[in-house]
């Protein structure tokens, strides 16, 4: 998992952070291990850390804090019906319409399609996955080759500083066990 710019018009995309500090590309998880955080100046120098261009502020009224800007799961190389070929019963979800984050999280899915050995079916309403953050993570099977990256004009409110516009998405991620609702 990582966080950074990706070059793009998304809105998280920055070059520079609001303390002036260039942006670059933080690793965040590796192979399931924390390797690195987000900075701003007052943080990296607290915990010896080198900065990493992540000190924003909504606008000139707030001090600049540790905020995300295009946070995802990097690709791997597997072609996505190649993953849905693997899958004897399951769901494709496609996109999110928002939820609330932390060690447990939710979040509502834009579109889903139903798996069944290994071919897309039939479509499903009304989808919203939930679960703990280091279960989901420990549950990753598989990740895609293919990313799509929107903007998220409603952003990160953190410390009442919202909305800060960010890039989300990533590639599609096969997990195993999910706790999926929906008809």
């Amino acid at each position: 998992i990582v966080d950074g710019p990706i070059n793009s018009d998304i809105a998280g995309d920055i070059q520079y952070d609001d303390e002036g500090v260039k942006a670059e590309e933080t690793v965040l998880l590796d192979k399931g291990v924390l390797v690195n955080h987000l900075h701003s100046r007052e943080t990296a120098k607290m915990m010896g850390e080198k900065l990493t261009g992540n000190a924003r502020a909504l606008n000139f009224y707030y001090p600049p804090i540790v905020r995300m800007t295009n946070t995802y799961i990097k690709p791997s190389k597997a072609k996505l019906d190649e993953l849905i070929k693997e899958v004897s019963d399951g769901l494709l979800i496609k996109g999110s319409q928002g939820g609330m984050g932390g060690e447990m999280f939710t979040f509502s899915a834009v579109l889903g399609i139903k798996i069944e050995d290994g071919k897309l079916t039939s479509p499903v309403k009304n989808l919203t996955l939930t679960g703990n953050l280091f279960t989901t993570l420990r549950n990753i099977k598989a990740v895609s080759d293919e990313v799509k990256m929107f903007s998220s004009w409603l952003g990160c409110g953190k410390n009442e500083q919202g909305p800060l516009p960010v890039g989300l998405g990533g590639p599609y991620v096969m997990i195993k066990d999910a706790l999926i609702g929906g008809r």
